[in-house]
C-alpha cells in the first residue's frame, strides 16, 4: 500500500523559498560586481591626473590626448589599490590595456619579454636581418622614472 499523497501545497512553498535563496544570491552577486567596478573619476580628478606628466603616458611617454587618456591605477584596485590620486597615472590606451592588473615591477618584467616572442616572428627576424628595425638594451625605465630623477 502507497503512502499519503504528496500535498501539492507544501511543494509549493518549498519551490518559492527556493526561488527567493536563488534572487537573495543572485542580487548579493550583482551587489558585488558594482562594488568592484570602477567608480566614475571626476572631473577635476582626471585633469590633474592628465597634467601628471605634461599630457604623456606615464609608461611609454607617447604623448596622449587628454580625450584618449586612460587613467590607471598603479596599484590595482583588484588586489586593494585606492581611488586616489597618489595611486593614479595616466596611460596611453595600449599601455594600460597590457599593464592590467600587474604592478610595475611584473609589468616590466613582462616587456622583457616580448623582445623573445618577437623573435619567434618570422617577419621579425627577416627585418632585423635587413637591418629595418634594430634591437635595443633591455632595460626598461619608464616615462614617470625619467621624470622623477628631476625631483
Amino acid at each position: 500500500m502507497a503512502g499519503p499523497a504528496p500535498s501539492w501545497k507544501g511543494g509549493c512553498v518549498d519551490i518559492e523559498q527556493k526561488w527567493r535563496e536563488a534572487q537573495a544570491i543572485q542580487q548579493k552577486l550583482l551587489e558585488k560586481e558594482q562594488e568592484r567596478r570602477h567608480k566614475p573619476i571626476p572631473k577635476a580628478v582626471r585633469k590633474q591626473v592628465y597634467e601628471k606628466y605634461d599630457g604623456h603616458c606615464a609608461y611609454c611617454g607617447r604623448p596622449i590626448a587628454y580625450k584618449d587618456m586612460q587613467v590607471d591605477h598603479i596599484k590595482a584596485k583588484y588586489v586593494g589599490g585606492a581611488d586616489e590620486l597618489d595611486n593614479y597615472n595616466p596611460a596611453c590606451r595600449m599601455c594600460n590595456f597590457y599593464k592590467g592588473t600587474m604592478d610595475i615591477d611584473h609589468f616590466r618584467d613582462q616587456l622583457k619579454l616580448v623582445r623573445d616572442r618577437l623573435h619567434k616572428v618570422y617577419i621579425y627576424r627577416l627585418s632585423l636581418a635587413y637591418g629595418l628595425i634594430k634591437e635595443k638594451d633591455n632595460d626598461i625605465e619608464f616615462y614617470f622614472e625619467k621624470c622623477n630623477k628631476g625631483e
